[in-house]
């Protein structure tokens, strides 16, 4: 079977779905057929001129984009501004376009979970969960019937545990081997495609079905990371690691940490979960695109740090191709090779701040 753009979208909904999503955020197939053959897949933060045209060179049937290329509505298509320009090119040259963002900001082994791989910390978790909607499952079945359950939910990364039941009234006809009650737990979001996925297998299942909802944050989805460095850090080699592995110019940061151990995270505008990331425990905070009020969150023993929008995401595409060649191994799947970072950083050569004056030409 060819794969189609319609395949890598399934792939993408099973690790980033669509419902966790942020309500303003455009993602999902944007541009293109989705029953079309993808044979080559470019993968990318943003969608700029210079990545549409390595697509073109590529040979690329399809772009998987962080950042979608068409955000607010359109009224036209034509080559005098930058959008329709993109999307024109696009479309006459048969290139798909799939956007992954907010989704993928949200999803576990996401945005921030590559960002804090990358700054080297250990122990990941969310620092904030979007969702508290999970759902405990309990399923009466024959016994036979359970390792099929069970089998298929291990396809899906859900664990399941089979409990058997004596059943005092005699044999099913269709089993002599008695009933199993099987257990598990999953994200109401995800709950009716895993329920389809079994009727599927076995039909009329969901008469020995129960569905209870569980006072307990779901740990699939959710913003930010907190995690921990193997080795405690001054601030200074904290922020010079940041700088070096994350590839920032410059970073902007208020407040102080002596000793940094535990840090939080979040890939992006993540400024919003400063005061999560304290409550924590979190000696530090990195994320970007942070206003200068905001910088007042930072504080003695808790540090704030941008080190750049395009700094704290791009790393995510090593992660993205990675998933990508495991599931389809037959395809070509490309990282772009142009930096599509907007944002240019003058620096002086020494650290700049209210109690550093420069010193003056002479």
């Amino acid at each position: 079977m060819k794969t189609s753009a319609n395949h890598i979208s399934d792939f993408f909904q099973d690790w980033a779905p669509l419902k966790t999503k942020l309500d303003y955020d455009n993602v999902g197939l944007l541009i293109g057929q989705p029953d079309k053959p993808v044979k080559r897949v470019l993968v990318c933060l943003d969608v700029t001129d210079d990545v549409v045209q390595e697509a073109i060179d590529t040979g690329s049937h399809l772009i998987v984009a962080h950042h979608p290329v068409i955000f607010k509505k359109l009224s036209s298509v034509t080559t005098a501004d930058a959008t329709g320009r993109l999307v024109y090119h696009l479309i006459r040259n048969d290139i798909a376009v799939l956007a992954v963002h907010t989704n993928l900001d949200a999803a576990r082994e996401g945005v921030s979970f590559a960002m804090a791989e990358k700054i080297g910390l250990k122990n990941c978790r969310f620092l904030e969960s979007s969702l508290k909607s999970l759902q405990l499952v309990r399923v009466t079945c024959p016994a036979n019937h359970s390792e099929k359950i069970t089998a298929l939910l291990a396809k899906t990364g859900v664990r399941a545990v089979t409990v058997p039941i004596t059943d005092d009234s005699g044999s099913d006809n269709d089993n002599d081997n008695g009933y199993a009650l099987v257990e598990f737990t999953a994200d109401s979001f995800r709950l009716p495609a895993i329920v389809a996925s079994i009727e599927e297998l076995i039909p009329g299942f969901r008469n020995g079905m129960v569905v209870i909802p569980v006072d307990q944050p779901s740990q699939s989805s959710g913003f930010g990371v907190t995690g921990e460095l193997d080795e405690p850090l001054g601030q200074n080699a904290f922020l010079e690691r940041l700088a070096g592995r994350l590839g920032s110019s410059s970073i902007r940061y208020s407040g102080s940490s002596e000793t940094i151990k535990k840090v939080a995270v979040c890939g992006g505008a993540g400024v919003s979960l400063a005061e999560r990331a304290m409550a924590s425990g979190a000696d530090a905070f990195v994320t970007a695109d942070v206003k200068y009020h905001d910088f007042f969150s930072g504080k003695p023993g808790f540090l704030l740090a941008d080190v750049g929008h395009y700094e704290s995401e791009v790393h995510i595409l090593e992660t993205m191709v990675m998933k990508l060649k495991k599931s389809f191994p037959d395809l070509e799947i490309f990282t772009t090779r142009v930096n599509t970072n907007p944002v240019q950083s003058f620096a002086l050569n020494f650290e700049l701040n209210k109690n550093t004056e420069p010193k003056k030409s002479e």
